[in-house]
């Protein structure tokens, strides 16, 4: 194992060598799923809208700027969410129902 040692404003930090990770048995599947991320058009936010719509769900980001035009399963609600009116209006857009059971 690797240990990681990182020094932040003059505190190490050590990696706790007890923390494993492993990856699930079969592949983990979002089909049927619906998923909003609001604030998904960069950054973190991005790549986990890309990467439900990989694994089968139906994304819809909201945001000011999408650069995922033709992603499949990813839809674009073009908002912003300081002014309460765009609010009010990405609420009434945002789908609602019932969670679908996770697949694998």
């Amino acid at each position: 194992m690797i240990c990681f040692v990182q020094q932040i404003r003059g505190i190490t930090m050590k990696a706790n060598k007890q923390v494993t990770w492993h990856r699930p048995s079969g592949a983990l599947r979002f089909d049927g799923w619906r998923v909003a991320i609001i604030g998904g058009t960069g950054g973190i936010g991005r790549a986990l809208g890309r990467l439900l719509a990989a694994l089968g769900a139906h994304v819809v980001v909201v945001g000011q700027t999408f650069r995922d035009a033709g992603t499949p399963g990813i839809e674009f609600i073009k908002a912003d969410l300081s002014l309460m009116s765009e609010a009010s209006r990405v609420a009434q857009a945002l789908p609602v129902g019932a969670r679908p059971k996770l697949t694998r």
